[in-house]
């Protein structure tokens, strides 16, 4: 299974630039207080969601309530060897350079900065990038062995390779869902402010939010054109997952990495507005199903999970739109082969109101391709 390197790189640093207008340190605010227990927050978003922003907020935020912290942004290159990740998470505690970057070593550099503040929390970005499973075992003997007031707060796009039932049972991990960072209408509406030093009005925005569902990257995109345009709302109305940019974006944070056979299943399975990894199989052909679900939410290939059970899954509207456009573009003939297939499965399964409506959108678009 391939590793995608992550979008943003950045070197690591004891001190992060603040992030974007929308303000999110207060989710990882509470991690400051004397009494709290939580030794691991984790936030699993898709590729510009806004994750970094977010611990930079609440990195600088909780700086300045004086509770130490420090910060390691990591790269494949960090996290290809537990050695590498290990050294440069020792970097970024600090202490003496002779000092050896074991795991004794570490745990000793993390006792001298507990022991300097009541709290004190040890930020990692983009843990993506760490993909050496002896790094992953290294780090839950940290978590498990590190002194009781020292924290860590973990970003990734990927859901983290890590044993955590224990600190979920004991109530000290804290799990950020990704929606808490979608933006808001309103939130919008100062962002294109600061961004274009335009207005944009409530009814725009509110569609705006609808159609990118408050994705900070998206919105960005969007606002971006705008500030470009002579018609700032109109083009704000009409924003989609086509535009170039976005498309742009989409392809560069994966999809233009995946093999053939991977790339093609998500441009047929772009039509449904939820699948399992029976519905996969039918719809691509693909004999595992359940794999290739389980990819595509291993590389944080703007998937969402619907349920509990880790059952029913859909692409994000951007992201399926770009898949729409694409295989529109391509393959006609395999967007309508992908929508009976879906029209057959539904009906088969037994979801009668799925398969009338998909048998509907074949039939409307065969009018509107064959109308004189």
């Amino acid at each position: 299974m391939p590793a995608f390197l992550p979008l943003f790189q950045r070197e690591s640093r004891s001190a992060p630039v603040a992030g974007s207008t929308a303000d999110r340190s207060f989710l990882l605010m509470p991690l400051g207080e004397a009494n709290c227990r939580i030794k691991l927050a984790q936030l699993v978003a898709n590729p510009g969601s806004g994750k970094s922003a977010a611990l930079e907020q609440a990195f600088a935020a909780l700086e300045n309530r004086s509770v130490p912290c420090r910060w390691l942004s990591l790269e494949r290159g960090i996290g290809g060897s537990a050695a590498r990740f290990a050294a440069a998470l020792g970097k970024a505690i600090g202490g003496e350079a002779s000092e050896p970057s074991t795991e004794a070593g570490l745990l000793a550099r993390m006792g001298r900065l507990a022991a300097s503040a009541p709290r004190t929390g040890i930020f990692l970005d983009g843990y993506e990038a760490v993909i050496a499973p002896e790094a992953h075992r290294l780090m839950e003997r940290l978590l498990a062995e590190a002194p009781g007031n020292l924290f860590f707060v973990i970003a990734s796009r990927s859901p983290l390779p890590l044993r955590l039932s224990s600190l979920r049972m004991s109530g000290r991990l804290l799990s950020i869902p990704a929606g808490t960072l979608h933006l808001s209408a309103e939130e919008s509406i100062r962002c294109f402010a600061a961004m274009t030093g335009r207005t944009m009005s409530a009814q725009t925005a509110s569609a705006l939010i609808a159609r990118t569902e408050g994705w900070a990257a998206g919105l960005r995109l969007a606002f971006l054109a705008a500030a470009e345009m002579p018609d700032p709302e109109h083009f704000l109305q009409g924003f989609s997952g086509k535009d170039r940019d976005v498309a742009d974006y989409f392809a560069q944070a994966g999809f233009d990495d995946l093999d053939p056979q991977t790339g093609d299943a998500l441009l047929r399975l772009s039509f449904l507005h939820r699948f399992n990894a029976s519905l996969c199989k039918a719809i691509t052909g693909i004999e595992d199903g359940a794999c290739l679900i389980e990819r595509l939410v291993h590389d944080g290939l703007f998937v969402m999970e619907l349920d509990r059970e880790r059952c029913w899954y859909r692409f994000t509207a951007l992201f399926a739109e770009f898949l729409q456009s694409r295989l529109l573009a391509h393959d006609p003939d395999a967007a309508r082969s992908a929508r009976w297939k879906a029209a057959r499965w539904w009906r088969a399964h037994g979801f009668l109101r799925e398969a009338i409506a998909y048998a509907l959108l074949l039939r409307h678009a065969w009018h509107a391709r064959h109308a004189p």
